[in-house]
């Protein structure tokens, strides 16, 4: 879990470094101030989730087929309403910013069908990584072919809902079968 971990967090380093040096400073700085939002709204978003889910599944995996979708359904809900929130809010700020911010909350519902407090409470902590790291480097070589200069500022965020959502999949798809 942990190499795993690192070696996604490297590969999104390596992306910032390249959008803080492709975009300029300014520019830069709204992707830096929409994702410093983002991390907030997906505390929200989590609900608690990616502390406790762990020791639930955990304690007590054969409540899986019925904690789960109670538990997606409930952060999904969270996670489209403050996306609308956000999206409306986007509207009404200065833009290139609100826009960008707005782009960004597209990726609350993704996050909240993330599945990756079940594959630690499962001890499948592999899974878990994997997910991860593929959705980073599907992020970063999204970024790499489209994001050539400030003008491309807007697909900063559609690679990052797009790497977000395959991450999301890949996990879902490998939880175990009865579920």
């Amino acid at each position: 879990l942990g190499l795993g971990e690192a070696a996604a967090r490297i590969v999104a380093f390596g992306a910032t470094v390249y959008l803080a040096r492709t975009l300029g400073a300014s520019t830069y700085g709204v992707i830096v101030l929409a994702t410093a939002v983002m991390l907030y709204l997906t505390f929200l978003t989590d609900c608690g989730v990616d502390a406790l889910g762990v020791r639930d599944v955990a304690a007590a995996p054969e409540a899986l087929p019925t904690l789960l979708p109670s538990t997606l359904g409930a952060r999904l809900m969270v996670g489209v309403v403050l996306m609308v929130i956000t999206v409306s809010v986007g509207a009404l700020l200065p833009q290139p910013d609100g826009a960008i911010l707005a782009a960004y909350a597209f990726t609350l519902p993704i996050f909240a069908l993330g599945t990756r407090w079940v594959h630690l409470g499962l001890e499948q902590s592999g899974r878990a990584s994997i997910g991860r790291l593929l959705s980073e480097c599907v992020t970063v070589v999204l970024v790499l072919a489209l994001v050539r200069g400030p003008d491309d500022l807007g697909r900063v965020p559609m690679a990052q809902v797009v790497g977000e959502g395959l991450g999301a999949i890949i996990l879902l798809r490998l939880l175990p079968a009865p579920l």
